[in-house]
């Protein structure tokens, strides 16, 4: 009775292969996404031992968005040998999805790396007893965040078949327009410096 049962089995997973392909891609990913932890965070701590903290907010911002691309990956590949076995519709949308996964990954680790960098930056200038502008620091901040997410939108939407060279256009008009809105502002923010160059040096 055994034996009938594992010719079964064997004959099942013979004529269904891609169960055993999707096995083996989900278990490379999860042994890719267990020696990546490993690795980055033997490399973390070794960079908490540095005088620098700007790779300490490098490592740190790229841990959480590395496992999701990883996994959106693996997960996608996963999904591509699915649809080879079992044809679908749905799963035409499985490489623009993947795609965007990824751009969305990047983007978030570029908006954590920011985000801890200019933590880290306050903090270092505070202990060292260093005047701080902490107003144009958070202004710079944020044009870099807002820059990283519209690039993003931007991509994204290319990558998913929407033409956004008419965005484009409207976004160049919107941003002249919002330029001189803002100018007076922006003008405050940098008034607080001797110079434009001392501006220039809160982030050295």
């Amino acid at each position: 009775m055994n034996n009938a049962i594992i010719s079964k089995i064997a004959v099942y997973l013979h004529q269904e292969s891609w169960l055993i392909q999707v096995f083996i891609v989900v278990f490379i990913t999860l042994l890719i996404d267990f020696i990546q932890k490993r690795v980055v965070d033997r490399v973390y701590r070794q960079f908490q031992e540095t005088n620098s903290y700007w790779d300490d907010a490098l490592v740190d911002a790229i841990r959480t968005p590395l496992r999701v691309v990883i996994w959106v990956i693996g997960i996608s590949y996963a999904i591509s040998i699915v649809q080879a076995g079992k044809a679908a519709t749905i799963f035409a949308a499985v490489g623009p999805l993947r795609d965007v996964g990824v751009i969305g990954g990047i983007a978030w680790f570029l908006m954590r790396f920011i985000t801890r960098c200019e933590a880290s930056y306050l903090k270092h200038k505070s202990g060292a007893g260093e005047e701080i502008d902490q107003t144009t620091a958070h202004a710079i901040t944020q044009l870099l965040r807002l820059s990283v997410i519209i690039t993003a939108v931007l991509v994204g939407l290319q990558t998913l078949g929407y033409k956004v060279s008419g965005v484009l256009a409207f976004g160049g008009i919107g941003g002249i327009a919002v330029g001189f809105a803002a100018k007076d502002l922006l003008a405050n923010i940098f008034g607080g410096h001797d110079s434009p160059r001392s501006a220039v040096q809160c982030w050295r």
